[in-house]
């Protein structure tokens, strides 16, 4: 008889992996946003087996509505991520739900499928860029503040008092968070990589974290992305969207600055390096985004 084939004839491990999702947080409500679950382990198979492979003109269905979440539409620059947590930090105004008070903002956690609050940022925000760092700790950078959220530790609430999470104010940085095109974190989640373009300045300032080092220092190098980038332990490299003109729609790879040179300390350019396939063209590159799912690359 013939023998029966394996597994690994087919190309296909003998463990299955694990089961893993992307959320989505759209604009596709008529009160706000709508948080959508992708299960990858589906789309994966689909697309393999060639079920789930688009035809040509054919529209597939949005993935599955998880949450809904009422808020001013037209605001993605103020959603944030943390482990499995989504924060909805938007401005305050008077069409926004009650819970959207002075003080708290809601935080939907994906793991436990429970709503949260936690503290407003201690500045009014406009046009906020948000950064997470080290895995549990998010970087709120904005035209005229700087501050870092941590959650509140683990263990048991005492005397019935819950931990919360807090802000913590950094020094203001010495660049308009307008004339940012890219920014990226150091492996060890210590120090903040953030790019400038202006007309007398083209670099890139870095924060520490550890003592002694919060201050910015500015850089001679730029990095070469479009918006974040994000650490890949396999390449020991940033990996982001290129932002080099004549080459958007490509994955760009760079290698890790240094986190403790000064501004007058000569800095070598690491190696950059572009994919050879074209992602997408101009046209749809505003709207592109890549999306760090953890594994391989970097601390989660």
């Amino acid at each position: 008889m013939p023998k029966r084939p394996r597994s690994c004839d087919l190309g296909v491990d003998r463990c299955p992996p694990e089961r893993r999702h992307l959320y989505l947080v759209l604009d596709d409500w008529l009160w706000g946003y709508s948080i959508r679950k992708l299960d990858l382990h589906q789309a994966i198979a689909g697309n393999i087996s060639g079920e789930g492979a688009m035809d040509a003109g054919t529209e597939q269905p949005p993935p599955q509505i998880l949450s809904r979440l009422q808020a001013p539409r037209g605001l993605p620059s103020h959603f944030a991520a943390i482990g499995t947590k989504i924060l909805a930090m938007h401005p305050n105004g008077r069409d926004l739900p009650f819970f959207f008070c002075n003080s708290l903002f809601p935080v939907f956690d994906i793991g436990e499928l429970g709503l949260i609050f936690g503290p407003r940022p201690k500045a009014d925000w406009v046009d906020p860029i948000y950064i997470p760092a080290g895995g549990d700790r998010l970087f709120a950078l904005a035209c005229n503040s700087f501050e870092l959220l941590s959650p509140p530790p683990l263990g048991e609430p005492s005397n019935g008092q819950f931990r919360q999470w807090s802000w913590c104010r950094l020094p203001k940085p010495p660049f308009d968070s307008k004339c940012i095109p890219s920014y990226a974190v150091h492996p060890d989640g210590t120090t903040v990589f953030v790019s400038v373009q202006t007309p007398t300045f083209a670099g890139t300032f870095t924060f520490g974290m550890a003592e002694g080092m919060r201050k910015w220092r500015a850089h001679s190098v730029m990095l070469p992305f479009d918006g974040c980038a994000h650490y890949d332990s396999h390449l020991d490299a940033w990996v982001g969207l290129s932002g080099t003109p004549g080459t958007f729609g490509h994955l760009c790879s760079f290698g890790v600055l240094p986190t403790c040179s000064d501004a007058s300390d000569e800095v070598k350019r690491p190696v950059m390096k572009l994919s050879k396939e074209k992602l997408f063209s101009e046209q749809c590159h505003m709207g592109a985004t890549l999306v760090y799912m953890g594994g391989g690359g970097g601390g989660e």
